[in-house]
């Protein structure tokens, strides 16, 4: 049981950057798409 304590928060963590890391990465992505677009708007 000891163990378990020691790892859950560890794991809990790693799954929470990878989270952030994985929106922060969408928001990019979702960025970078935008701006394509509108640019391809404004072309057409």
């Amino acid at each position: 049981k000891g163990v378990l304590i020691f790892l859950v928060p560890k794991l809990v963590v790693s799954l929470g950057r990878m989270f952030i890391g994985g929106m922060q990465l969408v928001g990019v992505g979702a960025l970078i798409f935008g701006l394509i677009m509108g640019y391809l708007s404004y072309i057409l």
